[in-house]
């Protein structure tokens, strides 16, 4: 099997999936894997454009802003495995009781709440 050279570009979730890559996997594929910080990686550098230009694989994150990887080395890639940027602020009680609020609650209190109805009707089914 041919060595693959795999990017990961993106933030904390990318490089945590390039450790489990790295850790887990690449040991039994004989991938090289190399991770790119979206904070960190200046594609007008060389280095960091020859690292996108000569990967097999280029795994990078979608995110709700304009796409930060230039169009010219996006169009030569061999492979690009998009991942979605998850987000998780709306979780947790605190969260839910400011965000999801149903007639009669007061504002700071988790009285009220979607969630706060939904578990105290499913705890007595």
């Amino acid at each position: 099997m041919k060595r693959r050279t795999i990017v990961f570009y993106g933030n904390c979730q990318a490089f945590y999936l390039y450790r489990l890559f790295t850790e887990q996997l690449a040991p039994l594929t004989g991938d090289c894997t190399i991770h790119l910080g979206i904070g960190t990686t200046d594609f007008t550098s060389p280095v960091h454009a020859d690292t996108v230009r000569r990967a097999d694989v280029l795994v990078d994150q979608v995110f709700d802003t304009p796409n930060l990887l230039p169009a010219e080395l996006a169009a030569g890639l061999k492979l690009r495995l998009r991942m979605p940027n998850l987000r998780g602020d709306f979780c947790g009680r605190s969260a839910r009781a400011r965000r999801i609020r149903t007639p009669g609650s007061s504002p700071g209190s988790s009285a009220g709440t979607t969630a706060t109805r939904w578990a105290t009707a499913s705890s007595t089914a």
